[in-house]
């Protein structure tokens, strides 16, 4: 196959073109993100036992370098108020807490609410179960619950033995299935 000289240019233009464009790809570096962001040590004081959190943050950072920065201190809960309070007279308040509900009003003045304009209340409703509005307060949120007690079933003795029920429920499909009927 015979090609006019107008063909055989634009074949040499384009594969020139080609080649140059692979050089190019080849030899492009990414510029360095100057905007990201560089998180540096996040400080967690709480009252919940130290082992059970450095056995979770140690798994975590195996797997993203981003949590090797977090620190857990604990602080027995009769020293807390006072270690804390410390702190922040010196302003070396740590970046989170973890602390049982009942602190909460102990220490709200203390404390930065979430907004409900960075994290609606309507959210967090459907995000947790319905006992954790005790955090949600009027000016915002003052706490995400970590951990939650679990639900504890009563039953009385006199009442289920007027009704011939011999043993009480294990779960609550039994409660539903044969006591509520």
């Amino acid at each position: 196959m015979k090609l006019r000289p107008f063909e055989l240019v634009l074949v040499v233009v384009f594969g020139t073109l080609l080649i140059g464009a692979l050089i190019l790809l080849r030899s492009y570096k990414a510029p360095e993100d100057n905007d990201s962001i560089k998180m540096g040590a996040v400080s967690i004081w709480g009252v919940l036992p130290p082992e059970a959190f450095d056995a979770m943050i140690s798994d975590v950072s195996t797997n993203d370098e981003g949590f090797r920065g977090v620190f857990y201190r604990y602080i027995p809960p009769e020293q807390f108020d006072s270690v804390f309070v410390n702190a922040l007279a010196d302003q070396k308040a740590p970046d989170l807490l973890l602390l049982p509900h009942e602190k909460l009003i102990e220490h709200r003045t203390r404390l930065q609410a979430f907004s409900y304009e960075s994290y609606p209340l309507r959210t967090f409703r459907t995000n947790y179960i319905d006992g954790a509005e005790i955090f949600a307060l009027s000016d915002g949120i003052y706490g995400l619950p970590m951990l939650v007690d679990p639900l504890v079933m009563y039953w009385n003795r006199d009442i289920f033995a007027t009704n011939r029920l011999i043993n009480a429920p294990k779960t609550w499909e039994e409660v539903v299935a044969d006591i509520v009927p």
